[in-house]
């Protein structure tokens, strides 16, 4: 769990454990439904679930053998009513650990930080940025390469490159060290060997998830990119920080009440040409923006425009540029959900351009 690189995670957990020689279940919040895992006798040796607040929050009776808890920022605050609450609910996983079993927590991140005495397991840290950690666990180090620390079970890991060359940007390194955590603590739970080979293998293939940092295609020499799930504020400036190049940002939809403080911070070190606000937050994401940083080069999409300001994207972006699009809101003031959202940007990519083409050459190093 955790606001952030749920999905990716989990997504990557099952593609390492898969490789590793346990096939596994990945679904929950994100996928198919555990129900379905279990109406069919759970057939895999693992099940691997994203579990939201919503979800933590509702009445449950199971024990995991490893909780993972990335990151935790404001987010659905109108439900749960104050970042008490919601982290409350996200502390529940580490409070319903089996003894034996094992805690993976973001040593970077203050939240998650304050969240750990409630696991009911041993903690195993991780940091990309190589800082110390408070005990065990996993940092990268600056040479690219893991760092263990502080238990033999991670002994296998130590001084193991990973590579990920789909994956932009420095969460999904974080990302990325929690799953190999994760997979290590099911094969200590399992008491069998850990194939290092392999869960490099399957890390350097891993291709990262739609609608998520996902490469759409480049149009006139501009890369497009689809980030369509970052519908809070975190999500979207964790995007715009992954960017290398001159970019053009789309943001807005309908404002999940959050602020936009995170995206406000990021673009003030990012390379930025221009913010295009649209949608039904397009009012309240300027004049926020321009509070905020006033040198801002932000403008609101055409009045009355329902659709993505792609156009007017294209026009503000020069060859050798990036567009992006991490909305930091939700979709439904004008699309079913985020992935109708993600389509339409890969829609209008296609209908603009040749087919599909692999991500150019010099990204590969952001990511």
């Amino acid at each position: 769990t955790g606001t952030n690189g749920k999905s990716t995670t989990s997504a990557l957990c099952g593609a390492l454990l898969c490789a590793t020689g346990w096939p596994a279940f990945v679904g929950g919040n994100f996928g198919p439904p555990l129900v379905e895992f279990l109406d069919a006798g759970a057939p895999a040796a693992v099940a691997v679930l994203e579990l939201s607040s919503y979800q933590l929050q509702s009445p449950f009776s199971f024990a995991p053998d490893v909780a993972v808890l990335l990151n935790l920022s404001p987010d659905h605050l109108a439900r749960h009513g104050s970042m008490a609450a919601y982290g409350g609910a996200k502390a529940r996983l580490l409070a319903a650990l089996q003894p034996g079993g094992r805690a993976i927590l973001n040593a970077a991140d203050p939240a998650v930080v304050t969240l750990a005495p409630a696991a009911r397991a041993p903690i195993w840290w991780f940091d990309a940025a190589g800082e110390p950690l408070p005990g065990a666990g996993l940092r990268l180090g600056t040479d690219g390469r893991l760092q263990a620390q502080g238990d033999a079970d991670l002994a296998p890991l130590d001084g193991l490159r990973l590579e990920h060359p789909h994956l932009l940007g420095a969460h999904n390194r974080q990302n990325a060290l929690a799953a190999c955590l994760a997979v290590v603590a099911v094969a200590r739970q399992a008491k069998k060997p850990l194939h290092v080979a392999a869960l490099r293998a399957a890390s350097r293939n891993f291709v990262g998830l739609p609608h998520r940092l996902q490469y759409a295609g480049r149009v006139a020499g501009v890369d497009y990119y689809n980030d369509s799930k970052a519908t809070n504020d975190a999500a979207a400036a964790i995007a715009i920080a992954a960017m290398q190049r001159p970019f053009v940002l789309l943001l807005g939809g309908r404002a999940k009440g959050g602020g936009f403080a995170a995206v406000c911070a990021a673009l003030a070190r990012a390379p930025l040409k221009q913010v295009i606000c649209f949608g039904e937050a397009a009012s309240l994401l300027l004049a926020e923006l321009q509070a905020v940083r006033p040198a801002l080069p932000v403008v609101v999409a055409r009045p009355g425009a329902t659709a993505l300001p792609l156009s007017q994207a294209q026009a503000a972006a020069a060859p050798g540029d990036v567009v992006l699009l991490s909305p930091a809101c939700a979709s439904f003031d004008s699309f079913v959900d985020y992935e109708a959202r993600g389509a339409a940007l890969l829609a209008w990519v296609a209908a603009q351009t040749a087919p599909f083409t692999a991500p150019p050459a010099n990204e590969s190093e952001s990511r």
